[in-house]
């Protein structure tokens, strides 16, 4: 998915990934390249922001754990 609003924020697909938070926490897993390969060497994103726009995505840390921890695990069986 492309952002038109683009970084730190991406407000643009934020919208929509707080929507998909709030309706299937549990079908959710990061998708650790994104926005990496639509990225320059100019662009490329800062990981650690990133990190901090998905603490706005998903407020809760349980949602959080689900997101980062334990969806990979259930999907990928490690």
């Amino acid at each position: 998915m492309m952002s038109k609003s683009g970084p730190p924020l991406y407000e643009d697909i934020g919208v929509l990934a707080k929507a998909r938070v709030a309706h299937a926490p549990e079908r959710m897993p990061w998708g650790s390249d994104w926005p990496h390969p639509m990225s320059t060497p100019e662009t490329m994103p800062d990981d650690a922001r990133l990190l901090d726009v998905l603490r706005d995505w998903a407020a809760n840390h349980v949602t959080r754990r689900h997101i980062l921890v334990d969806n990979p695990a259930m999907l990928y069986g490690f």
